[in-house]
């Protein structure tokens, strides 16, 4: 995907959130629609800014599968006990490029997780503490350090 595929994806997955955030009968949803929002808008990061570190070695990437695919062919050396998921390597360049969502990406990743095969429902407050915070940091940065200019999903603040 390029960088319009991802932000148009985005902007249809906030769309979406939008469509049933407030109402909370859909918790497990809210959390998976906001990380896989957060997930296009940080390949879009990707592919706009090419150079990506990665276990300390800077790589030109334009998606976080390539990047994967070489780990798998050893192009690439991986971290010590790292699984090789296309979600991991996002995960990875998250922390060592964009540091300031990292703790949003990651709890969104985290509470995605949880809803999807551990917790299939999500209290009210623990989507209030995550997802409408996570999202809000994750475009606030889209906008500040890319210029992706995206509707938020929860109103006027």
């Amino acid at each position: 995907m390029i960088v319009a595929d991802h932000i148009k994806k985005a902007t249809c997955n906030l769309d979406f959130l939008s469509n049933f955030y407030s109402s909370y009968n859909y918790n497990d949803w809210s959390v998976t629609v906001a990380f896989y929002t957060s997930l296009h808008i940080v390949e879009a990061a990707i592919y706009t800014k090419g150079k990506i570190k990665f276990n300390n070695q800077e790589h030109n990437l334009s998606d976080s599968e390539t990047l994967k695919k070489w780990i798998e062919e050893g192009k690439v050396q991986k971290p010590d006990f790292f699984r090789n998921t296309t979600h991991e390597v996002r995960k990875t360049i998250v922390i060592e490029n964009f540091g300031e969502i990292s703790q949003s990406y990651i709890a969104l990743y985290n509470d995605s997780f949880t809803a999807r095969y551990y917790k299939y429902f999500l209290q009210k407050w623990q989507i209030d503490l995550v997802v409408k915070p996570a999202i809000s940091t994750i475009l606030e940065w889209a906008r500040k350090d890319f210029n992706f200019v995206f509707t938020t999903p929860f109103g006027k603040s």
